[in-house]
């Protein structure tokens, strides 16, 4: 089904989420972890704002990230035991485009059938 966003600009990202654990004094941290290599997505930008201001909207991109659906693995090693499971998508993920976080913040599985993931996202404003 990916035929459908052949006019979407081609692109690879790496792709991370946050999670949040306890450290060893048992304080809350925020936690990166990647996901298993580099994807190949097609992305659409609605909205691109860049200004030479000092406000809340410099840099402001907003927009879409399309891939065939897949499943997503991550794997965990303590120690000398690595674990690897399926994760599904969240909007605790980010994608890293140019070295430029993407902050996911909705999923759609397109046509319910398990053929397009389609992830809205905001850019990061660096």
């Amino acid at each position: 089904m990916m035929e459908y966003f052949t006019e979407w600009m081609p692109t690879s990202a790496t792709l991370h989420r946050t999670i949040r654990t306890k450290n060893a004094a048992g304080q809350t941290v925020n936690t990166i972890q990647n996901l298993d290599g580099v994807h190949n997505f097609g992305k659409w930008v609605n909205q691109s704002i860049q200004t030479n201001q000092n406000d809340k909207f410099v840099n402001m991109e907003t927009g879409k990230l399309a891939i065939d659906y897949k499943k997503f693995y991550i794997t965990v090693v303590v120690g000398q035991t690595s674990t690897t499971s399926e994760v599904i998508p969240d909007v605790t993920w980010y994608a890293m485009i140019g070295g430029v976080k993407h902050f996911i913040d909705g999923i759609d599985n397109i046509g319910s059938l398990n053929e397009v993931y389609l992830f809205e996202y905001h850019k990061d404003r660096t």
